[in-house]
């Protein structure tokens, strides 16, 4: 039994420092990425930036592109605990979607520069790769979705398609205000646009 248990314990800690050297390989990849851009830093800076060596990267990531998909998911976590945060299970199916919008665009607006990354000057992405940035939201907003339509609170569309719009217009308000350089109007037009997402949900 304590042979057993010493064994758990090594593996344990194998698991947390293995973790620990992900992380520390992230963190630095980001710091690399908003300094120099996605085009210009190299695995072996983003080594050096953690501290580990140049081998060391190749044991957790594939690539350059495998780090970074690894921070695109990272943010999509942290956007949808925000999310968990700030939902409640009294919300209704409308203050649910309301909630996940305005968490995304407060996402990218107080995480601006990892945001322009991931949405703008990033690697080349099509439209289904960028969803993942909402991968964990839609997925629920889904299931959300769906207990609306069988309520009679929201149009008989597919919730699955429905749920992609939302996150979709949200990636594109994100784009846009990346791009704009938070106009002054911003959250006014935030909120004209989840009006707009209302209106449509909701039955005829």
């Amino acid at each position: 039994m304590a042979k057993k248990i010493s064994e758990i314990d090594r593996e344990n800690r194998w698991k947390r420092r293995s973790r620990e050297t992900r992380d520390k390989l992230l963190n630095a990849a980001e710091q690399i990425f908003l300094e120099k851009g996605y085009d210009n830093a190299t695995t072996r800076e983003i080594s050096a930036r953690a501290d580990l060596g140049a081998g060391t990267f190749y044991v957790h990531f594939r690539d350059k592109r495998a780090i970074y998909d690894a921070l695109v998911r990272r943010a999509n976590r942290e956007m949808h605990r925000k999310w968990l945060e700030a939902r409640s299970p009294k919300m209704s199916v409308e203050e649910q979607v309301v909630s996940a919008l305005r968490v995304s665009f407060d996402y990218f607006r107080d995480n601006a520069d990892l945001a322009r990354l991931i949405l703008i000057d990033g690697p080349p992405v099509d439209a289904e790769y960028t969803m993942k940035l909402h991968s964990g939201i839609g997925a629920e907003l889904h299931e959300i979705l769906r207990d609306g339509i069988e309520s009679d609170r929201v149009s008989e569309i597919e919730p699955a398609i429905l749920a992609t719009v939302f996150m979709g217009i949200a990636v594109v308000m994100g784009r846009w205000l990346l791009s704009s350089h938070s106009p002054e109007n911003a959250e006014e037009i935030e909120e004209e646009i989840i009006r707009f997402c209302l209106r449509g949900m909701r039955p005829e």
